[in-house]
Parts: C-alpha cells; sequence; structure tokens
C-alpha cells in the first residue's frame, strides 16, 4: 500500500508542475485580463494537485516509518504535511506577481 500512495504523490505531483508550466506558457501570450485570468486558474490547479501530493507522499512514508513502530509513523505524517505546505505556499505568489514581503509582512 506505501508504494501505491508514493506512486500517486508523484502523479499529483507531476500534474501540478505540468500545471505551473502550462500556466506559464500560456500566461505571456495573452491579453491582460485573460493572463490573469489564466493564472489564477493555473494557481489553483497547483494548490489542489500539490495538496494531493503532500498527503499521499505523508501517508505513504508514514506506512514506511511505521515499520519500525506505530508511534514512529503517526508522529511522521503531520511533521512532513505541515513541512511541505509551507514549501507551495509561495509558489502561486510567485505566479500570480504577489512580491513575498507582502505576504510575510501583510503590507498592501
Amino acid at each position: 500500500m506505501a508504494a501505491r500512495d508514493l506512486r500517486l504523490a508523484v502523479a499529483y505531483g507531476v500534474g501540478a508542475l505540468a500545471s505551473i508550466a502550462v500556466g506559464s506558457a500560456f500566461a505571456t501570450f495573452t491579453p491582460r485580463a485573460a493572463a490573469r485570468l489564466i493564472a489564477l486558474a493555473a494557481a489553483a490547479a497547483f494548490l489542489l494537485l500539490a495538496q494531493f501530493s503532500i498527503r499521499s507522499a505523508a501517508n505513504g512514508l508514514a506506512k514506511v516509518v511505521s515499520v519500525t513502530g506505530q508511534a514512529a509513523g503517526m508522529a511522521f505524517a503531520p511533521r512532513h504535511a505541515r513541512a511541505r505546505y509551507l514549501l507551495i505556499a509561495a509558489d502561486p505568489a510567485g505566479m500570480l506577481d504577489v512580491p513575498i514581503q507582502h505576504l510575510l509582512l501583510g503590507v498592501p
């Protein structure tokens, strides 16, 4: 079962990266309003697929770690997921031309 979860994580991760690539490629060749809409759709697809990827990877790795002990696997999954969610939070902000300082400092 762990291998199935890890394969799903890879498939969802590839889909998330593809949504970024497609969104970035199409946004450069379209008018400004359409580019913004394409960027929003690509960011939404990225967030959804990245969340599925993180959840599947955390479950798969927790199953692998839990072979050594049930407590180790249960403690691993939330920590892994939390770290990955922090990493994906910045990518849609860059795609939507939102400076990261605005997110960190709350500057309008």
